[in-house]
């Protein structure tokens, strides 16, 4: 009696071990989610479709873009490579099992977000650096006279910054629906941007000299001139732009990036005007 006693509380032990491995396995075992890539005009888009808000941490080393999330997760990642084969080589589950792991085919601006539940990365295509056009030969010293001539107004326009205040590089990428201006500043800066019909101000919190001789020299498309300016303790930069294009500006990093759409058409809405600050 005493054996057959033992024997079945040895089999209710057994049983309650079991289950408490199954449902210890099942709370490891990361959250299904599926991930969807697309290429789009000067991107490509991955979005990984959580059934909840989860937080989560992009960041990039080398060639490795790494997206970590708060929770395990199991992700879906058939096609993502191929539908993004201009961006990345691979797409793999990280060993934490918290974690996806892409290798970039080059050193792409990359920024993530949410939308809901949903947590997005895009990959940003590389920007190229405006190059002054070469001069022509015989017309130089034509072209002198006429940058002497213009001198004064420049003056007008450009206020000297501080011989000590950082140089801020600048360069442009145009795309089929925007041009793009990223600031190349060497730490995060707060900033504010102001949009009227026609114009756009960036006014950023600390001195610097901002380079835009490149850019006046060969203004990209969307942008019919820019300008610097000493602004109270900061620098400001101006852009002339079409009377209906749109903005939008992020942070990359340290730098700051500023996008002019294509103009709509129609007037802009009342609250473009507003500040902007970031």
């Amino acid at each position: 009696m005493t054996n057959l006693f033992l024997h079945r509380c040895s089999q209710c032990a057994l049983v309650v071990v079991v289950s408490l491995f199954v449902l210890y396995a099942g709370s490891a075992q990361g959250e299904p989610v599926k991930v969807r890539a697309a290429a789009h005009d000067g991107y490509g888009r991955i979005v990984f479709n959580w059934p909840t808000p989860v937080p989560f941490k992009v960041s990039t080393s080398g060639s490795q873009l790494v997206v970590q999330f708060g929770s395990p997760i199991e992700p879906a990642l058939a096609g993502v490579a191929r539908n993004l084969g201009k961006y990345i080589s691979s797409a793999a589950a990280g060993a934490d099992g918290r974690s996806v792991v892409f290798t970039m085919k080059e050193d792409f601006d990359v920024r993530g977000f949410d939308m809901g539940a949903a947590v997005v990365v895009d990959i940003v295509d590389a920007l190229q650096t405006n190059k002054a056009p070469e001069p022509e030969p015989k017309a130089e010293p034509k072209q002198a006279a006429k940058t002497t001539a213009n001198t004064p107004a420049q003056a007008q326009s450009t206020t000297q910054a501080p011989a000590n205040a950082p140089v801020v590089k600048v360069r442009s990428g145009v795309h089929d629906a925007y041009t793009r201006i990223v600031f190349d500043w060497l730490s995060e800066v707060p900033y504010q941007l102001n949009q009227k019909v026609g114009t756009a101000t960036i006014n950023f919190s600390r001195p610097a000299q901002i380079d835009v001789g490149n850019l006046q020299k060969r203004l990209p498309k969307l942008i019919s001139s820019i300008s610097s300016q000493v602004s109270g303790s900061g620098v400001s930069v101006t852009l002339s732009i079409p009377d209906t294009s749109r903005i939008r500006h992020f942070l990359s990093g340290s730098k700051v990036v500023v996008d002019v759409l294509k103009p709509t058409g129609e007037p802009l809405p009342e609250q473009v005007a507003a500040a902007q600050p970031k």
